[in-house]
């Protein structure tokens, strides 16, 4: 199974090396930006894209 978790800051640097020392499978996703927000926008109810 693989795991992934959010970019908040530089606590992925943490977490990366403790799922690395745990034998873990991640993903590190992409940063956020404009085009990332453009399709959660597209794609989230109504109630909260506003």
């Amino acid at each position: 199974m693989k795991i992934t978790f959010p970019h908040m800051g530089n606590t992925y640097i943490v977490a990366k090396s403790l799922l690395d020392d745990l034998h873990v499978d991640y993903v590190i996703p992409p940063y956020n930006n404009k085009r990332a927000l453009e399709i959660g926008t597209k794609y989230a109810h109504s109630y909260v894209a506003n």
